[in-house]
C-alpha cells in the first residue's frame, strides 16, 4: 500500500481503492481530484477516520443519502 501510494503522489495521477473486509467498508483515493471516499464505513471508522483528516487539517463529511 505505501508503494501504491507513492506512486500515486509522485506521479500527481492514479486511484487506490483498498477494501477494508473486517469493516465491510471501502476507501477509494482519487489522486486526479483530491478526493477520498469511504463506502459503508461502521461507527469506529467514521470515528477514526475522522480523527485522522482533522489531525492532518481536513474535514470528514458523511454524505446526505
Amino acid at each position: 500500500m505505501d508503494q501504491a501510494l507513492s506512486q500515486i503522489m509522485e506521479n500527481h495521477s492514479g486511484t487506490l481503492e483498498c477494501l477494508f473486509p473486517d469493516e465491510n467498508a471501502l476507501l477509494v483515493l482519487d489522486c486526479d481530484c483530491l478526493n477520498l471516499s469511504v463506502y459503508h464505513p461502521s461507527e469506529k471508522m467514521c470515528r477514526l477516520l475522522a480523527r485522522i483528516a482533522e489531525s492532518e487539517g481536513l474535514f470528514w463529511r458523511l454524505s446526505e443519502s
